[in-house]
């Protein structure tokens, strides 16, 4: 009767740390994924608007092209910038996910 115990005891301790290690890696998994790092920006119309185009440029599989001269002042310029690389890489994480 020992071994029956031992044998189930076994098995609990088996299942219990394949289920802790994978939530480990589906936690690390998602704090993987690039995302912005200053979220104040969200409200920002130039960091908005790069955060699109970059987003339509990684979906087209086009190589990044920064146009920041839509933009007049340097601080919106910058924020461009800033929104175009994070949606550029963010929509190349969500495509390489999908494959």
């Amino acid at each position: 009767m020992t071994t029956t115990i031992q044998k189930c005891l076994a098995l609990f301790v088996a299942f219990s740390i394949g289920a802790a290690s994978g939530s480990l890696m589906a936690r690390g998994a998602r704090q993987s994924q690039p995302v912005a790092e200053d979220m104040s920006q969200a409200t920002n119309a130039a960091f908005r608007d790069g955060l699109h185009l970059g987003r339509l440029d990684a979906e087209k599989r086009a190589e990044p092209h920064v146009s920041v001269g839509r933009w007049n002042t340097d601080s919106d310029r910058k924020s461009f910038s800033a929104g175009y690389h994070v949606g550029y890489k963010q929509e190349n994480y969500a495509m390489q996910r999908q494959q």
